[in-house]
C-alpha cells in the first residue's frame, strides 16, 4: 500500500527586491513506505531558491522549485520524527521554516 501526502506552506514578500516571509505551517505526518511530499512557496524579486539542513536520509528538496520528496524508511520510525529547516533565498536576503515531520507506522494492506 503506498500512498502520497502533498502539504503546501507558503513563505511569501512583496515589493522589489524583497525576499521570503514566513507563514506557519500545519502539523504534518509521512507514512512508512508511502511516498511523501511537501510542496514550499516562497515569492521575492528575484524569485527565491531553497535549500533544507538537516534533511532525512532520502529525502531530497529541488532548489528551483522547493518540493521536498521522501520515503520514510521502518529505520527512520523509531525516531518518531524528522526535524529540518528549509530556507528561502534571494539577492534580498532569506528566510527559513523549521518542520517537524511525524513518522507514523506502515498502514496494513489488510488482505
Amino acid at each position: 500500500f503506498f500512498s502520497s501526502r502533498r502539504r503546501h506552506t507558503r513563505l511569501q514578500g512583496d515589493g522589489v527586491q524583497t525576499c521570503a516571509l514566513p507563514i506557519s505551517a500545519n502539523a504534518t505526518s509521512a507514512v512508512v513506505g508511502a511516498a511523501f511530499t511537501y510542496q514550499t512557496l516562497a515569492t521575492g524579486n528575484p524569485q527565491p531558491t531553497y535549500s533544507i539542513v538537516g534533511a532525512p536520509v532520502g529525502a531530497a528538496l529541488d532548489a528551483a522549485t522547493g518540493l521536498l520528496s521522501w520515503t520514510p524508511t521502518y529505520a527512520q520510525e523509531g525516531a518518531g520524527t524528522a526535524s529540518f529547516t528549509i530556507t528561502a533565498t534571494n539577492a534580498a536576503g532569506s528566510t527559513s521554516k523549521a518542520f517537524t515531520i511525524h513518522i507514523a507506522p506502515e498502514v496494513p494492506s489488510g488482505g
